[in-house]
């Protein structure tokens, strides 16, 4: 069934076992230095545990002496001490079964600097003078960028020697490359005003300082979806040229992060399968070697697909790589159902991004712990009963039972899924469902005894003699105290997306965070006229947007023709609708049929403070402790059940 997908390919001369290829995605697991430490190494050596054929690893910096500022703990490999961590890295990917490459940077440029580094004074460098807003940067000399692509030549040297099977060039986005590629960007009067220049003489230097046979890989965007940026036509042109430079394989993104509507470089859930795959096929018609494929691609069926269709040679999987190590590996064994599903949140990199943490998953708790994280077998095996079918109650039930525990999880409602259940009905959510499906079966798999449609009491509990209780009822939907919130016209949003309630044709919003933005894009499906009334200044502030994730949600509600009222308050439901005041105080009248709150959920603790003091042992964990993100709710699960 996947025959094209455990393909064995070649990329020049190196043989990979199969075709797909995990992306570069940055860990921020290094040093401050920039040196690999043994996070590093065991989370890619996971990977290659897993079965990938290649292995991409994270951007990595060339030089600090002309571009002198290093992204958040990002590798360097410009010097001979960083290079043994490197050795260590390639080695622990070998004995696990993959070839690796090293992504090249000549540096981050002067639009992805995180706003940490903005000091007094601090100038960053690029093509031009174009910055990120509020920062300063310095167009470099052609002396500079002459400079740069010796250095290059250099790190791909030490990259040979430190055991990479090959390099790729980061052209993509809006690193330095990436701007010098770009006529939005690149205004240069010089001859690296030409936007083929640049990558032709890395790849050149790279090929004559590492060896001819030594494969070079390029990324690039195949579109930047800007007006005034490089076109598909204008990448085919540039894959021309370094086709007879000498590149070796062709790795195909698109988008930009300079606007909102250009930046797509992290596909959202909103986004459709194979985001990137328009721009691959074309490139492929262009070129004789061979083009990696990406955006949304963690389905091995549609992967597949892909192949077959010739439209690309290679399948590019970052996040569903991150989500589910052993994805290749499940594919062989035709496990496809026991595939752990990426749900394209970015929470993985948004997180990074806005510095709340290092690289790490919703979906899998393990990632950047994988040796701290294990289900080792308990010394004691308990009977562990766990409350609540939700994601974090399901994730505590699985771990616990596959550590040998007697584990019973009970659900009060007649399936598993919590809130995943209603969060899962609009369109642009799908992927959630396939989370549901996925740990309902884990659970069911690992020997959980599953009983559902039970409301659980202290009393029951106590009968039953638990060694351990782990509490994860989740929450309930906030019902404030607002004049005319108990006319029967209002509903909550999760029983409108659940499907209890039939709404007239106008419905007002009440709340624009994210569920609020979820169910008015659910409705607006449904052909109803809604408007959002927020009382803050924007809508969705709720979501980390480092990465765009909002705006391409934003992007889905303004293709919808929802209507969004920033900076108003609702002071009343009537029988018409709501009215609502703006931050000057001015009331106006808004016509509803019926209104929907999305004003939040309050947290459940009935249950667990009933049990305290009462149990050998008992955790609460997710929404009942405080209603948060789905990650925080399967981690607490993972952790809790892990030290039982």
């Amino acid at each position: 069934m996947f025959e094209k997908l455990l393909e064995p390919g070649k990329i020049g001369k190196l043989e990979l076992d199969n075709r797909i290829v995990m992306l570069p995605m940055a860990t921020a697991y290094a040093t401050a230095g920039g040196m690999v430490t043994d996070q590093q190494v065991h989370y890619y050596a996971e990977r290659a545990r897993g079965g990938v054929g290649l292995i991409i690893v994270e951007v990595t910096q060339v030089q600090t002496h002309i571009d002198s500022w290093v992204h958040t703990l990002m590798l360097s490999i410009d010097n001979r001490k960083n290079s043994f961590g490197f050795t260590d890295l390639t080695r622990a990917i070998h004995l696990n079964g993959s070839k690796v490459a090293l992504q090249l940077t000549p540096g981050p440029g002067s639009w992805v600097v995180p706003r940490a580094v903005w000091t007094p004074g601090f100038q960053s460098v690029g093509p031009t003078t174009f910055a990120y807003p509020g920062s300063v940067a310095r167009a470099l000399a052609t002396e500079e960028v002459e400079a740069l692509v010796q250095v290059f030549g250099v790190a791909a040297q030490r990259a040979r020697r430190a055991g990479f099977d090959a390099i790729e060039i980061h052209g993509h986005s809006s690193y330095m490359l990436g701007q010098f590629m770009s006529p939005y960007v690149n205004t240069r009067t010089d001859k690296f005003g030409d936007l083929w220049r640049f990558p032709v003489e890395l790849l050149r230097c790279a090929k004559d300082m590492s060896g001819p046979d030594f494969p070079v890989i390029f990324r690039l965007s195949g579109d930047e979806f800007i007006e005034g940026g490089r076109t598909l036509d204008g990448s085919i042109e540039l894959c021309k040229r370094l086709e007879e430079a000498g590149v070796d394989a062709l790795d195909v993104s698109g988008g930009t992060y300079y606007t909102p509507e250009s930046d797509c470089v992290f596909p959202y859930m909103t986004s459709p399968r194979g985001t990137f795959v328009p721009q691959a096929q074309e490139i492929k018609k262009a070129v004789r070697v061979p083009v990696i494929a990406v955006g949304r691609l963690s389905d091995p069926t549609y992967a597949e697909s892909v192949l077959r269709e010739g439209k690309a040679d290679f399948i590019g999987m970052g996040r569903g790589l991150i989500a589910d190590p052993e994805l290749p590996k499940k594919v062989a064994a035709g496990r496809v159902e026991d595939i752990r599903p990426c749900i394209y949140c970015n929470a993985c990199i948004g997180g990074q991004r806005a510095g709340r943490h290092r690289l790490a998953c919703q979906v899998n708790a393990r990632v950047g712990k994988e040796r701290e994280y294990g289900t080792e077998p308990a010394r004691n095996p308990k009977k562990v009963l766990v409350i609540g079918g939700g994601p974090g109650g399901m994730e505590a039930a699985r771990v616990a039972a596959l550590r040998g525990h007697s584990v019973t999880l009970y659900e009060r409602e007649e399936r598993l899924g919590g809130h995943l259940i209603e969060a899962s009905t609009p369109e642009h959510k799908k992927d959630l469902a396939r989370l549901i499906k996925w740990l309902s079966s884990q659970v069911k798999a690992a020997g959980t005894r599953v009983v559902t449609g039970k409301e659980v009491t202290p009393e029951m509990v106590l009968t039953q003699k638990p060694g351990a209780v782990i509490v994860a009822v989740g929450a309930e939907p906030l019902v404030p105290e607002i004049p005319g919130i108990q006319n029967p016209s209002v509903a909550t949003a999760v029983d409108v997306l659940l499907g209890k309630v039939t709404l007239g044709n106008r419905v007002v919003v009440a709340g624009g965070g994210a569920v609020g933005c979820d169910v008015a894009a659910f409705l607006a499906d449904s052909g109803k006229l809604v408007t959002v009334v927020e009382m803050l200044s924007g809508m969705a502030l709720d979501m980390e947007d480092t990465v765009n994730s909002r705006g391409q949600l934003l992007a889905v509600l303004g293709k919808k023709a929802v209507t969004c009222l920033t900076d108003m308050k609702i002071e009343e439901i009537t029988d018409d609708g709501v009215i609502a005041s703006d931050k000057g105080g001015v009331k106006r009248a808004i016509g509803a049929d019926n209104v929907v709150l999305a004003l939040g959920f309050k947290p459940r603790t009935g249950l667990y403070n009933a049990l305290k003091g009462r149990v050998p042992e008992v955790y609460a964990v997710g929404d009942c402790v405080e209603s948060r993100r789905l990650g925080d709710a399967i981690h607490e699960g993972f952790f809790r059940a892990k030290n039982i």
